[in-house]
């Protein structure tokens, strides 16, 4: 396998700081651009979840029955009545963010992915820059 700045793992860990998580917001989940090439999910592509009590998951493939994505500096699934459903299962406020993680697990040639819905996900905020005189 060759790595170079182009691979999935190399374009998320530029701004993300190789954090991999999604976004739940009343009308729609998010998933940041660094993400989405690191879970290959692109318009092309749909996204199917599974859920069981609090346990969520989800994969991603060619099977128009998943949710669609759009695009808008990541990619969304507009979908009010899978926000709530989430939020509803897991107890959590709309504006939180749930890391993925890649499992060993299949769905078809699909990988799956757990959405980590415990552990809470702490961006650091960058230090504003400050400009010196010179």
């Amino acid at each position: 396998m060759i790595v170079n700045k182009t691979h999935p793992e190399i374009i998320a860990s530029r701004r993300a700081k190789g954090i991999t998580y999604l976004t739940l917001m009343e009308k729609y989940i998010y998933f940041p651009k660094q993400v989405c090439h690191f879970l290959g999910i692109s318009k092309e592509k749909f996204i199917h979840f599974d859920n069981d009590g609090a346990s969520w998951s989800m994969f991603i493939n060619n099977d128009p029955d998943g949710f669609t994505v759009t695009y808008d500096k990541g990619f969304k699934i507009a979908s009010r009545a899978l926000a709530a459903m989430i939020q509803r299962s897991t107890g959590r406020e709309f504006g939180s963010r749930f890391y993925v993680k890649k499992t060993s697990s299949k769905k078809g040639e699909a990988i799956v992915y757990e959405i980590m819905t415990k552990a809470e996900v702490i961006i650091p905020k960058n230090k504003k820059k400050v400009k010196t005189s010179q």
